[in-house]
């Protein structure tokens, strides 16, 4: 099923992407490059990022090389 964003106004596929409630995360791939394809608030009031597979593919070694995953604070 195919979801328009409200926010970005983008075509996607939910089983294209994927869904990060860690906005630091986040952060560090629109910095590197990643697409954001849509933000919005999940059920739990968190800000949910969505991201093509295709960048998580091409980023997520280098997400998983920094001690960022040790010290999130945003899922609190």
């Amino acid at each position: 099923m195919k979801t328009i964003s409200e926010i970005t106004g983008k075509v996607y596929e939910a089983e294209d992407c994927v869904f990060f409630r860690n906005c630091i995360q986040s952060a560090y791939y629109i910095e590197w490059g990643a697409e954001l394809v849509d933000i919005f608030t999940g059920g739990d009031h968190k800000l949910v990022c969505v991201f093509r597979k295709s960048d998580h593919m091409k980023y997520r070694d280098r997400w998983g090389t920094r001690n960022n995953n040790d010290r999130v604070d945003d899922n609190v």
